[in-house]
């Protein structure tokens, strides 16, 4: 029962706490909270039913000392609420801010199954070559951007339909960037304290097993590549055919599987512009061979279902997709 109104309240109301007066909202938030306090005792052998009851008597005191004021500061007017300030402090966010953005994230997922079967889109990276590629030709097509593509998008008149970013240091470094994106985004759920969840935030979870997964409601493996992601989601939206643009597969600071995980700094000759990276910033190089076999299995995936991924990037040296030039796709 606590869950579930967990999950009615983080859909009915905003969980801001402090200019929120919602009582159902301070009923969810004094219920956990009184499980994980001295009062309420072990909350493993208490039910969702128990901790509302108990709790009745500080809910109808919160209604009595009522005042022009936030839910959180009113509990400070009583010395019994007192006792419970800090563990409501320490829980609020981690039993309803953060985790009623699985639900709505999964909601959202789900919404997009099939949702575009049988169109096609554009998956676009962020190598060297897209300065020899004439993106404005993407304008009115399904378009999935990664990373720092998104510093583009005034140059091109448009963003892409999609946003796709899954490298913790990106999302770290430029998170007020991307908040600011006009456009659905799919980031990742270990990211959920540095990005705003608006209406068009869509958090996804990491799979460590290695896996093409065809249903992206579960957790994902990530290949060591955003384009992988990208694939995946495109499977599960119903895109056919799907083309690579500016996946180069190239870079002049590589890793392989077996070498440690290590931030360096910034490699210039590596993406579309040369200020890709703030000075200072820090990257971690990629491993080609995770990617590849990665790719392998997508090609596996889509063509066992008759459907086709394609490589338009121009001068790329990945060869695991047929290979189609990009011109031709818009004659």
């Amino acid at each position: 029962m606590l869950l579930q109104a967990l999950f009615i309240t983080a859909f009915k109301k905003t969980p801001d706490f402090e200019s929120g007066d919602e009582l159902n909202a301070a009923d969810v938030i004094l219920s956990a909270a009184y499980m994980s306090s001295p009062l309420g005792g072990n909350p493993a052998f208490q039910s969702g039913e128990d901790v509302i009851k108990k709790s009745s008597g500080l809910r109808d005191m919160i209604k009595k000392h009522k005042k022009n004021s936030s839910f959180i500061n009113r509990l400070r007017y009583s010395k019994q609420a007192g006792i419970l300030r800090f563990h409501i402090k320490k829980i609020a966010r981690a039993t309803v801010y953060y985790p009623y953005r699985k639900p709505v994230s999964l909601y959202r997922m789900r919404k997009l199954k099939n949702k575009y079967r049988g169109k096609r889109c554009f998956i676009i990276g962020n190598g060297p070559s897209l300065t020899k590629t004439d993106l404005k030709l993407l304008k009115n097509e399904y378009t999935f951007g990664t990373n720092r593509l998104y510093i583009l998008f005034d140059e091109l008149g448009f963003s892409t339909t999609f946003f796709i970013a899954v490298d913790a240091q990106i999302i770290r470094q430029y998170n007020n960037d991307i908040n600011l994106i006009p456009a659905n985004k799919f980031l990742m759920w270990k990211n959920r304290h540095d990005i705003r969840f608006d209406s068009q935030t869509i958090f996804l979870e990491q799979d460590l097993d290695i896996s093409f997964k065809s249903d992206v409601t579960r957790k994902l493996y990530t290949g060591g590549s955003v384009a992988y992601i990208a694939m995946q989601l495109a499977y599960y939206m119903g895109f056919n055919p799907v083309i690579l643009v500016g996946v180069d597969h190239a870079y002049k600071t590589v890793r392989k599987t077996k070498d440690k995980v290590k931030l360096l700094p910034y490699d210039k000759k590596s993406h579309f512009a040369p200020d890709y990276y703030k000075e200072g910033d820090v990257w971690i190089p990629p491993d080609l061979q995770k990617q590849e076999f990665s790719y392998k299995m997508v090609r596996y995936a889509y063509e066992s279902t008759g459907r086709e991924i394609l490589d338009a990037t121009i001068d790329g040296k990945l060869k695991v997709f047929p290979i189609v030039k990009y011109d031709s796709l818009f004659s």
